[in-house]
């Protein structure tokens, strides 16, 4: 099966239509929150450097941030693999024109 993403660019105001397998969206969710946790580890780290109060507090805001941004990724995700799922082809959407006789 295939699900199709289509989107539209603004400044060109051009359609782009993508067809991705369920396996590749799978691929590429993954792909995002890992990529979402190395921005995190890398936030945390630089941020580590901020001592006392105000380290402690910039700390709390970022892991406040991060975990706002992974719960929107996750959202959105669960609406691709839902819209993938009920996706269904313009085949079946045709009644038959011979119907069935008992």
């Amino acid at each position: 099966e295939h699900f199709v993403v289509q989107t539209n660019s603004r400044e060109a105001n051009k359609r782009i239509t993508m067809v991705e397998s369920l396996a590749g969206i799978e691929t590429r969710h993954r792909k995002e929150l890992k990529s979402l946790e190395g921005s995190k580890r890398a936030d945390i780290k630089k941020l580590k450097s901020t001592k006392g109060k105000k380290g402690k507090e910039a700390l709390a805001t970022l892991e406040q941030d991060y975990i706002a941004k992974e719960q929107i990724l996750k959202e959105k995700h669960a609406n691709e693999i839902l819209q993938f799922s009920t996706d269904v082809p313009i085949s079946e959407n045709i009644p038959s024109t011979n119907p069935q006789v008992s």
